[in-house]
């Protein structure tokens, strides 16, 4: 049997010098100097373990040698074969490269294709690398200081890359900080006091490649025909893409796809679907709920988990009276304490009250400031705020309701469920797909997405590190949608946020796209200053989805939903998210649903 060909890629040594890269430049404080600065001190980085010989060469073979701290040692505490990510180890796969023309007299690359090359890749097999980083301190306060920087930047993991070779398939990874040991000190110290040593174990899946072969193709490399017709125009045959007889698309497996917040699931055809963007439902609630997540509904039809949580605003019963003079707001036939709770947005006439900060009794509330004008005797709406942050629906049973923020709200209260893009059944992996028919480069394969109008979306995917279920996407913004319509500053309830008061300051050409229909009743001396007002201080009338705008003077309608049954496309700048008007509802450009057929994977 011959013995095998003698090559050393430096593969295990590279993933180690990334990792040294990765915890390095880190800084403890040093107290102050004269001028009150504050004096930092980089903390050195080293591999070795503490083994004698290691030991030796930092004391510089004498006794007398202190260590000196703060200092970081890197090692290698061992390295175990990863069957759970073996893979056809006999499997050969091949990729087809062309060069550049290279001009040795000039030494530039011209924009002819120069020599073309057959790689062929043998499978390379899984190993789970231990590393071990020892932090030497002289006390806790630079243990304190080290760590704290080092454990927000693994969260639970870091991706690195230990090259920058296009063929190389397996040049990403990642870092995963598994365990966190305090000290190496025992109680008692005795006389003798070593240096605190912390140490934080990471694990890294990693790949050992065998040498490629290269091959130069010895086949036809580039074939010259002529596209057009005898009258020197394009040929109508080649032209045409319905013409393009032999053409033919295949969507692997019969998959579909769903597209969110920029990542890639499967969907296998027998799933089912729930694709509807800004669908809401109202509930009503049954009981009193203040801050928990479990609350109970008159009935829980089409709530389903994932649903986002949010409240409403309604009409309040009876009438109120207040002056600019006092926060203090009186009613006749109301019932503050059922209706209202604190937080609540209160309003006249889309004017506003201010929010709630004691309710006294059914009949007087207090606001958070003197009113703006003066009523009597009036009708009022009010604004409830019952959920904290992004809350979701995480579980229905009967009419319970788990959610995964806290929920404050009274009995009656309304309650809306809008319904997200998700699938029913098991999570599917993306590697058994994509292993049927190659293998995926991370951040060069392609998955393109079939819009309703016809066009493409196309954008570079890579395999999530931490979860195999999905593909990070990340679309070519040259073939978005083009925006028909200007962006939009953002999207707003104008009834909750107002002008000069929430909103930024006002500028000539500022944008909002409207949730919920507005209409000014004051005008002249009556008019808040937090008002929406038109032309000479006339009733603004705009309506949900809309557009207003401000042109330095007054607000108008920019963009009126009603009056515009076509397709438009908007981006709110706050977020950069494009967004789509289908002439009956604004929905995220091109995230949802696409079902097999509309969607190609190209590796």
């Amino acid at each position: 049997m011959a013995l095998q060909q003698f090559f050393y890629d430096q593969q295990i040594r590279r993933y180690i010098v990334q990792f040294i890269r990765m915890v390095s430049n880190f800084q403890v404080e040093f107290g102050r100097d004269r001028n009150g600065v504050t004096a930092l001190q980089r903390v050195p980085v080293i591999y070795g373990d503490s083994s004698r010989q290691a030991a030796t060469i930092i004391k510089q073979n004498s006794e007398n040698m202190l260590n000196a701290v703060p200092a970081m040692a890197v090692y290698i505490s061992g390295m175990d074969y990863d069957r759970a990510r073996v893979q056809n180890p006999t499997y050969v796969g091949k990729l087809n490269l062309r060069e550049r023309y290279y001009d040795p007299e000039t030494g530039d690359y011209s924009t002819q294709q120069g020599d073309t090359f057959t790689v062929e890749r043998l499978m390379p097999v899984p190993y789970k690398l231990t590393l071990k980083l020892d932090i030497w301190t002289s006390n806790t306060e630079q243990k304190l200081q080290l760590l704290e920087q080092l454990c927000t930047l693994f969260n639970p993991a870091l991706e690195i890359q230990s090259t920058d070779n296009y063929i190389d398939w397996t040049s990403l990874t990642y870092v995963l900080l598994t365990n966190v040991s305090w000290s190496s000190r025992t109680v008692p110290v005795g006389a003798d006091t070593p240096i605190d040593i912390a140490t934080l174990t990471f694990e890294l899946p990693i790949f050992i490649s065998s040498p490629a072969l290269v091959k130069k193709l010895g086949v036809i490399q580039k074939i010259v025909a002529s596209v057009f017709d005898a009258n020197g125009n394009i040929d109508e045959a080649i032209y045409n893409e319905a013409n393009l007889l032999s053409r033919q698309q295949f969507t692997p497996l019969q998959y579909g796809v769903i597209l969110f917040e920029n990542t890639l699931r499967l969907v296998k055809y027998d799933s089912g679907v729930v694709d509807e963007f800004g669908q809401q439902i109202v509930k009503t609630l049954a009981a009193n709920v203040s801050s928990a997540t479990n609350f109970t509904l008159d009935n829980t039809d089409g709530v389903e988990p994932g649903m986002l949580v949010s409240g409403l605003d309604f009409t309040g019963t009876g009438t109120i009276s207040g002056n600019t003079q006092s926060n203090v707001i009186t009613g006749v036939g109301t019932t503050f304490l059922s209706d209202l709770s604190v937080g609540s947005l209160m309003f006249y006439n889309q004017y506003d009250l201010g929010y709630v900060t004691n309710i006294a009794s059914n009949t007087h509330v207090t606001v958070s400031s003197n009113l703006t004008g003066n009523i009597s005797n009036v009708g009022y709406s009010y604004l409830q705020t019952i959920t904290s942050g992004n809350t979701r629906v995480i579980s229905t049973a009967g009419q319970s309701i788990v959610t995964s923020n806290i929920v404050t709200a009274p009995a009656n209260a309304k309650i809306v469920f809008t319904a997200t893009t998700h699938k029913y059944g098991a999570e599917e992996p993306w590697r058994d797909l994509i292993n049927v028919y190659g293998n995926l480069t991370n951040g060069s394969s392609q998955v393109k997405l079939e819009l309703t109008d016809g066009n493409e979306v196309v954008g570079t995917v890579a395999y999530n590190p931490i979860d195999d279920t999905v593909l990070l996407y990340s679309p070519d913004i040259d073939t978005l949608p083009v925006n028909t319509i200007a962006p939009v500053n953002a999207i707003i309830d104008p009834i909750s946020s107002r002008p000069n008061k929430d909103l930024q300051n006002l500028v000539d050409s500022t944008r909002y796209l409207l949730v919920n229909d507005y209409y000014s009743a004051d005008t002249g001396a009556n008019a808040s200053v937090y008002n929406w007002l038109g032309i000479d201080n006339t009733p603004l009338r705009a309506y949900a989805n809309d557009i207003i705008q401000y042109n330095g003077h007054h607000w108008y309608v920019a963009f009126s939903a009603a009056n515009t049954p076509g397709v438009n496309y908007v981006t709110n700048m706050t977020t950069g998210t494009q967004y789509r008007w289908d002439g009956s509802n604004w929905a995220k450009s091109y995230e949802g649903y696409y079902p097999a057929g509309q969607w190609q994977l190209i590796i």
